[in-house]
């Protein structure tokens, strides 16, 4: 019965892009996932997809902790990740840790002098990997802010704290911790041999687990802290993302998610050439298996999440609408106007 065949969840934000307009000729070696886009049907994010998008009060502070550290935090954490401002014009654009590196003695360096300055506020800053860094506090107020993937490479001033009890108190956190390792031995060393400074921090991803709700999965193939933590959280099994769909093993019934953060941090680096190659990658190895598939009805319905938009989902009979003009991928990507 088609009730008992698996179904899909794939999240892989940057699917969309942007990518430079002068290489469009890209969306050309995308067939198969341009039928997936153009025959889909878009639906409001369920748990699952709030969960990865991290939304507002979705736990991924938590989540990525647990992954990070293999136990839970004993107080509310929220992510506070270093990142580089680019000041420019009166405004300054935020970059993450995937457009540059960060040691683990820098990391520590940083998070060392971070907590020595905010020792009064009950505030305390640690790691486990050097991209991640995690802020507890003994008091805080409420924080509401957008993850840092999806504010990565973005003029910060519109997703600053704002509109809540909380906004005063983050901005000075924020603020602080820039002027404090603007001139750190860290950023200092780090300027004299050509890399991009570390002089920020972007805190998100406050949420109580117990907002998580119903996860209707029984395996994650994922490169994300958030869907490891995930993972460990509702206690399932968690592997890393297969190189071919058709290299995995789904039973009947299952429900399993396939998340890999690569294209994002592709762009992220500006690193298009990378973004291109892993994108036709997917197409070869991922979407094409999973287009045949489901045609066949051997797969229940694919769910596409890419972060910016609500998910696409792709059943046996949306798969069968010819009579629906195909649109091509670039109705969905995002080009770039440099």
């Amino acid at each position: 019965m088609i009730s008992k065949l698996p179904g899909v969840s794939v999240y892989i934000p940057g699917l969309l892009g942007p990518i430079p307009a002068e290489s469009s000729d890209l969306l050309s070696k995308l067939p198969v996932l341009s039928r997936l886009l153009s025959r889909a049907k878009q639906s409001l994010a369920d748990n699952l997809f709030r969960i990865l998008t991290a939304e507002e009060k979705t736990p991924v502070a938590a989540l990525s902790y647990l992954a990070d550290f293999g136990v839970l935090p004993e107080t509310e954490v929220v992510c506070c990740d270093p990142v580089y401002l680019q000041a420019d014009l009166g405004q300054a654009f935020l970059f993450d840790t995937h457009s540059f590196r960060i040691s683990n003695a820098e990391a520590g360096k940083l998070v060392e002098a971070f907590n020595t300055h905010f020792h009064e506020f009950g505030l305390n800053l640690c790691f486990k990997h050097p991209q991640r860094w995690y802020l507890a506090a003994d008091k805080a107020p409420g924080l509401n802010t957008l993850p840092l993937q999806r504010i990565s490479g973005k003029n910060i001033d519109p997703y600053l704290p704002a509109g809540n009890k909380g906004a005063e108190y983050w901005n000075r956190i924020l603020n602080e911790t820039q002027m404090l390792f603007y001139q750190h031995p860290v950023n200092t060393a780090r300027e004299s041999s050509g890399q991009t400074p570390i002089n920020g921090v972007w805190i998100y991803g406050a949420g109580d687990l117990g907002n998580i709700g119903n996860i209707n999965l029984d395996k994650i193939y994922t490169d994300s802290a958030i869907s490891k933590g995930l993972a460990a959280y509702i206690n399932i099994g968690c592997h890393a993302p297969a190189e071919n769909f058709n290299g995995l093993k789904v039973d009947i019934g299952e429900q399993i998610l396939l998340h890999t953060d690569q294209l994002h941090n592709a762009l992220a680096a500006d690193d298009f050439n990378a973004w291109a190659d892993l994108l036709i990658k997917y197409e070869q190895n991922w979407f094409a298996p999973l287009w045949k598939q489901v045609k066949a009805k051997q797969i229940k319905q694919v769910i596409i999440g890419t972060g910016d938009t609500n998910p696409y989902i792709m059943t046996a009979a949306s798969a069968r609408r010819f009579w629906r003009p195909v649109k091509t991928f670039s109705t969905f990507v995002a080009i770039k106007n440099n």
